[in-house]
């Protein structure tokens, strides 16, 4: 990978072989004082993309790495693709809120299928939040700033954008009395 150079595309292979379509990308990290600029090729269930489409490039900065997800199953849909880091998902009301997270003046991107629209519902931890009608749903960019943003999409679906701080403040503990409790019944926190 070539350092500091935003046109630079890199192709990197999934790191886990799982049972789900799902795959994880996790770029390697720079040495501890160099940004890190580039594009990254991806087989997605749409076709092939590079990431991110609407932002320049993805960033690492210094020894900092990444985990970029394609796939990943949300309710009736697929976050295809995500350059902010997943949190948690929570299902309330039998519908999907999904928690991504970056840090503070960093770009995020994402591709959820099935949607057409969004509304931003809180937006003091974000801003420039722009989407866009594509192959396979909306893709959605932002700017990260500290606290978080939440937006709704016209399912109804709700994405809470996280910057790292914020995550730390950030609860969705189990609400059930069963030890055994699936990841679906949660209650959440977040300020």
């Amino acid at each position: 990978m070539e350092r500091n150079t935003p046109q630079h595309q890199r192709s990197i292979p999934p790191n886990f072989a799982t049972q789900t379509p799902m795959e994880h990308f996790m770029p390697p990290f720079s040495p501890p004082t160099d940004l890190t600029s580039f594009k990254l090729n991806v087989s997605t269930s749409v076709g092939n993309l590079t990431i991110p489409q609407q932002a320049d490039t993805l960033v690492l900065n210094g020894r900092e790495s990444k985990i970029i997800i394609t796939d990943f199953g949300v309710g009736d849909e697929k976050l295809i693709y995500s350059t902010a880091e997943p949190f948690t998902v929570s299902i309330q009301d039998n519908l999907p809120i999904v928690f991504l997270w970056l840090p503070t003046g960093e770009s995020g991107e994402f591709l959820l299928s099935g949607v057409k629209s969004n509304s931003v519902l809180k937006k003091d931890g974000c801003s420039n939040v722009q989407a866009r009608k594509s192959k396979g749903g909306l893709v959605v960019s932002y700017m990260q700033s500290a606290g978080s943003c939440v937006l709704k999409f016209d399912n109804d679906y709700r994405f809470v954008l996280l910057d790292r701080s914020a995550v730390y403040i950030t609860w969705v503990p189990t609400t059930s009395t069963d030890p055994y409790t699936p990841e679906n019944p949660t209650g959440m926190y977040a300020q």
